[in-house]
């Protein structure tokens, strides 16, 4: 379990020093703007994952862990292969 935490831990922060990079392809963007939206981008995930924990901790309790890091491993593959197809920063901010 554990191993799987940081492998899935490890593989959403290394689009961090990427993503400024990615949100430039989109349109000639100011550099507040891409910074700002980068954040914005990034902090999501976690803001999400703040509030979705104590349901998958209590999913996890009664239906084993093996199946959420199966359904949350699917969901974060899923959203990164997402990202190569949005075609602008707000479709980026809700993948």
């Amino acid at each position: 379990m554990w191993f799987a935490n940081l492998f899935v831990a490890a593989s959403a922060t290394m689009i961090l020093p990427f993503l400024s990079l990615y949100i430039e392809t989109f349109d000639h963007y100011s550099t507040d703007f891409v910074q700002r939206w980068s954040g914005y981008v990034f902090g999501v995930t976690f803001l999400v994952a703040f509030i979705a924990s104590p349901f998958w901790g209590r999913f996890g309790d009664r239906h084993g862990y093996k199946k959420i890091l199966m359904i949350t491993g699917t969901g974060i593959a899923t959203s990164i292969l997402l990202m190569g197809f949005v075609q602008s920063v707000y479709q980026l901010f809700f993948t």
